[in-house]
């Protein structure tokens, strides 16, 4: 296990006030399926899936998310 996993198990078992060695795959599915809040799975490599009645952004949405997005990475290509 990486530094990166073992950091992300004790933030969620702090979050979730449990210990560190009960963060399962299987225990990030369970809370993540009874999340009502969440309405996207990103569970596989394509994106995921929407979940009944979520929401959606438009697609001029996502062209203004998107420019935004790359607006603010191109700042840092500027610095030196």
């Amino acid at each position: 296990m990486s530094d990166l996993e073992r950091k992300l198990d004790a933030l969620i078992a702090e979050a979730d006030h449990i210990q560190p060695e009960d963060v399962t795959l299987e225990y990030i599915r369970q809370r993540r399926d009874k999340n009502e809040d969440v309405t996207y799975d990103f569970s596989t490599h394509y994106g995921g899936f929407n979940r009944r009645n979520g929401k959606v952004l438009s697609p001029h949405q996502s062209r203004d998310i998107i420019a935004a997005a790359y607006k603010f990475l191109g700042r840092f290509s500027r610095h030196r």
